[in-house]
C-alpha cells in the first residue's frame, strides 16, 4: 500500500518555501519525501509523497491550498503508480570507471577517482549502488532524489500575470 503524491506549485517569494515546510511539519501531513525543482515563470514545483498512514488526501490538499504562496496543488494519485526518475553521481577508484559502464556512464576521470552517472527509476539506482557496493568499488555518491515525470501537467496562469 502506498501513500499519495501531489504536485505543488509554489510562488518564488521570500519565505514561501519556509511557510510550506512549516505547514507540513506543524500540521503533520505525513510527508515521507519532498523533491523540489524550479518550474516556469518564478514558480517552484514540489513533488510530495505522503505516508499510507497519513491524513486523507482532501486534508493535505486543503492545508496546502490555504497558503498564500501556493499557486496550485494537484493530486497525482497513489505514489506507487507515479513514474519518477533519479540520478546518482558515483565516485569509484581511479581507473575502474571504464570497467563499470554496465552500471553507469563514465563522465570524468581524475587522479582521486572516476565519476559515473547513473540514471533510472529509484529502484534501478538502488540496485546499481548496491551492486557497486558489493563489488567494493563505491567510494562515494550523491543522489538527486526523485523527479516526477507526470504527463500533461500544464502551467496555470495566475491572476497576477498578464
Amino acid at each position: 500500500m502506498s501513500g499519495d503524491a501531489y504536485l505543488v506549485r509554489i510562488q518564488d517569494h521570500p519565505g514561501a518555501l519556509e511557510r510550506v515546510l512549516s505547514t507540513l511539519r506543524r500540521k503533520y501531513l505525513g510527508v515521507e519525501t519532498i523533491s523540489l525543482f524550479p518550474g516556469p515563470r518564478g514558480v517552484y514545483e514540489a513533488l510530495l509523497k505522503t505516508s499510507p498512514s497519513g491524513p486523507p488526501p482532501d486534508r493535505v490538499k486543503a492545508e496546502l491550498e490555504n497558503l498564500v504562496d501556493v499557486r496550485e496543488v494537484r493530486g497525482l494519485g497513489g505514489s506507487d503508480g507515479l513514474e519518477t526518475r533519479e540520478m546518482a553521481l558515483v565516485r569509484v577508484p581511479p581507473g575502474s570507471g571504464p570497467f563499470l559502464t554496465d552500471r553507469g556512464r563514465l563522465i570524468n576521470q581524475q587522479d582521486d577517482g572516476d565519476l559515473l552517472e547513473i540514471t533510472g527509476s529509484p529502484s534501478e539506482v538502488d540496485a546499481a549502488l548496491a551492486d557497486l557496493a558489493g563489488r567494493e568499488v563505491l567510494t562515494g555518491f550523491h543522489r538527486t532524489g526523485e523527479v516526477p515525470t507526470p504527463p500533461g501537467l500544464p502551467y496555470r496562469k495566475g491572476e497576477d500575470e498578464e
